[in-house]
């Protein structure tokens, strides 16, 4: 006990209490992650029991605020590292290198507590059971066949909702709604979803716009979920429709749902659970443009282009023009930006075991394909 003691004096005299306790909590979350690298059952059990708890205390404390504190960090990091610099060239120049010691371990101490955050929030649902299998689907590489099908169930359910649907002439259907109206919506299609998937929580939550939106176009982001505040950030700049599968798309990464695949499914099943109509069609839309290019390369080449066309044919002419606008907005934010963060994120993703990296939200098209097939043969006995 004596030796505990002469230890832990020995550290109080070099090193702040600020920063004993952080260490001490990284230690704590660096063994849980461990464990969930072990066992997916144990990762399953702390994403939903305990990063849960802390996902909803942390969204109901920073949603008093009605600006991102997430996006306000970001901005301030620049000044931050600038008086850092300053700090440390200051004190080196006068040789106060206990100074110096105690205010190193203070920042790496910030960095632990950053870590030890993603633990216990997002970091388990990437080390838990995957969502088709928590789901009951059966998901494989799928076929041109298969693709078409899934393409063609995706097309139908889309022309039912059209006539319900504003449209402004040769650009986007309109959101008839405000965006606080939307949040409620989504928040209540997650109250729903939640009573037939136990492993998503139903609380309410408030999303909340960037006020650098045109900035994040440019970097190719459509929304973030800022895992240390608790917060679901999207990107206002850009279509309505692709604006509501964006929050239910964050909304899910706040209730645990880490993987991209899975979170863009999760979006669009609780599109599909809400009673509105728009968020309906955004989640049927969102979808089908995911679906589009694994089709059109899937296809035979010989006959490509002539069957690819045909297929949207049955599209509704005014849901093929805004999927060309949309797609023609995302083309002209490409650039440098975009190519360093799509890098970042691609890197990102295959840190946490993702393999395939930024190109895991493509895979969404065979949790869909497997969604279509059980439904097909529900409906059909």
């Amino acid at each position: 006990m004596n030796f505990l003691k002469t230890i832990y004096r020995r550290l109080r005299s070099r090193y702040p209490l600020f920063a004993l306790i952080a260490f001490s909590i990284a230690c704590i979350a660096g063994c849980i992650h461990l464990l969930c690298f072990v066992s997916a059952d144990f990762a399953d059990f702390f994403n939903i029991r305990v990063a849960g708890v802390v996902r909803l205390v942390l969204a109901k404390v920073t949603g008093l605020f009605p600006t991102s504190l997430g996006e306000l960090a970001f901005f301030c990091l620049p000044f931050v590292l600038t008086g850092v610099i300053a700090f440390v060239v200051y004190n080196t120049k006068r040789e106060r290198f206990r100074t110096l010691t105690r205010f190193f371990a203070c920042a790496f101490a910030v960095i632990s507590l950053f870590y030890s955050a993603f633990v216990f929030t997002l970091g388990m649902g990437y080390r838990g059971s995957p969502l088709e299998e928590k789901l009951g689907l059966e998901r494989k590489e799928l076929s041109s066949k298969e693709l078409e099908e899934t393409t063609l169930f995706l097309v139908e359910r889309i022309n039912e909702y059209t006539d319900q649907i504003q449209f402004i002439k040769d650009s986007s259907s309109v959101m008839p709604y405000t965006f606080e109206q939307m949040n409620e919506k989504l928040n209540k299609a997650y109250k729903s979803a939640s009573e037939k998937y136990p492993f998503v929580m139903g609380y309410s939550s408030r999303i909340k716009p960037v006020m650098a939106s045109q900035l994040m176009s440019k970097a190719g982001l459509l929304g973030m979920y800022s895992y240390y505040t608790g917060e679901t950030n999207v990107n206002t700049d850009y279509m309505d429709y692709t604006l509501v599968f964006t929050c239910a798309h964050e909304l899910s990464h706040q209730r645990g749902i880490s993987r991209e695949d899975d979170a863009n499914f999760m979006a669009f099943l609780v599109c599909l659970e809400s009673d509105d109509p728009y968020i309906n069609y955004a989640g049927y839309v969102n979808m089908l443009e995911y679906m589009l290019n694994p089709l059109y390369t899937a296809l035979k080449e010989e006959n490509r282009l002539s069957r690819y066309s045909s297929i949207l044919s049955k599209l509704d002419e005014r849901v093929l023009c805004e999927i060309g606008v949309a797609s023609k907005k995302t083309e002209e934010n490409k650039g440098v930006i975009s190519t360093v963060t799509n890098k970042v994120n691609d890197t990102y993703i295959k840190v946490q075991g993702v393999e395939s990296g930024s190109k895991s939200y493509g895979l969404v098209v065979e949790l869909t394909a497997a969604y279509y097939k059980k439904l097909n043969f529900e409906n059909n006995g």
